[in-house]
């Protein structure tokens, strides 16, 4: 089906989400322009033209969308936590900063373009009554530093929305599933593991712990559906509306392997923030876009295991197990 959007700038092109959005508003016919942080030695989508930018210069963001004269940004640039504690407050300029230079840009170079910024299930954090999916009124009760900077991006570019007139609305994903997903995420983690070392015990959290997952492909068409149809100032959560628990995801894992997949808890980390159940509720996307999932979870975990044991057995000098 053809866009309606005739031009698209996406950032966060060498992203996760960045490049599967990318790759959806091209394929629809759009023009994409697809930025990416101008040291970045990560690919972009194929067959997408793209731009490296210095995004913590506003200007120089404002001088090329405004060359480009997009319909819609799509900003899905952004950074995940790696790990280092040390590096947690990094997130805010990475998150929260760099999203208000993106409003900022957008409002200079493209005021009547759609913004649609890419949040996280993260800024809900333990808000959710038990028993039902999260929904976009929830509120953001965030456990770590992430999902502060993500709630605190979401609510600043609102409030500039307000402010200056702008046509902003918010995508909120959930748990992605895909190849290019990071090594560090679930499911991605037990594959990777497993592919690389077959037959090796790997080490998991909480098993019994639910979270709702989606493949990366269902969740760029609902950006897509989101730039076109959602509404102004809405926020609209991406997700398959319901809970996996962990250890059903490593039974999925462990079917799409030959050699299956082996795995024992570890003991729970010193002082960490955790909460036990997350997924979305998405009649709000479903009544104001007509998006729904359409992807199960065994067949985009089964995806992702094949892709990535291609990838694997491309690499010089390395086989992928079976």
């Amino acid at each position: 089906m053809s866009s309606p959007l005739r031009r698209v700038v996406v950032t966060g092109a060498t992203g996760f989400v960045g490049r599967a959005v990318a790759r959806r508003f091209a394929d629809g016919g759009s023009e994409v322009l697809a930025l990416y942080r101008s040291a970045s030695r990560q690919p972009c989508a194929d067959g997408v033209p793209a731009a490296g930018v210095d995004f913590s210069d506003r200007a120089q963001l404002a001088e090329t969308m405004a060359a480009f004269r997009p319909d819609a940004v799509i900003h899905a640039a952004g950074r995940v936590p790696g790990g280092a504690e040390e590096d947690d407050w990094s997130l805010f300029d990475a998150n929260l900063g760099l999203t208000t230079r993106v409003v900022e840009a957008t409002r200079q170079a493209a005021p009547g373009a759609r913004l649609v910024v890419i949040g996280s299930a993260a800024q809900y954090g333990a808000a959710t009554p038990a028993g039902r999916g999260t929904r976009e009124d929830d509120p953001l009760q965030p456990v770590g530093c992430y999902g502060a900077s993500k709630a605190a991006a979401l609510i600043a570019a609102l409030a500039a929305a307000r402010k200056h007139g702008l046509d902003v609305v918010a995508a909120v994903p959930f748990n992605l599933i895909g190849a290019d997903q990071s090594e560090h995420l679930v499911p991605a983690t037990f594959a990777n593991a497993a592919l690389r070392n077959p037959g090796q015990v790997i080490a998991v959290g909480d098993v019994r712990a639910q979270r709702d997952f989606l493949d990366i492909s269902d969740a760029a068409a609902a950006v897509e559906a989101i730039a076109l149809r959602g509404r102004r100032l809405a926020s609209y959560n991406i997700g398959s509306g319901r809970p996996t628990t962990i250890g059903r995801v490593l039974e999925i894992v462990s079917g799409s392997l030959e050699g299956g997949l082996r795995w024992q808890p570890r003991p729970p980390r010193s002082g960490a923030q955790t909460v036990s159940v997350s997924y979305a509720d998405i009649g709000l996307i479903e009544a104001h876009t007509g998006w729904r999932p359409a992807i199960a979870i065994e067949d985009a975990v089964a995806r992702m295991v094949e892709e990535l044991r291609d990838r694997l057995a491309r690499r010089p000098g390395r086989k992928a197990g079976q």
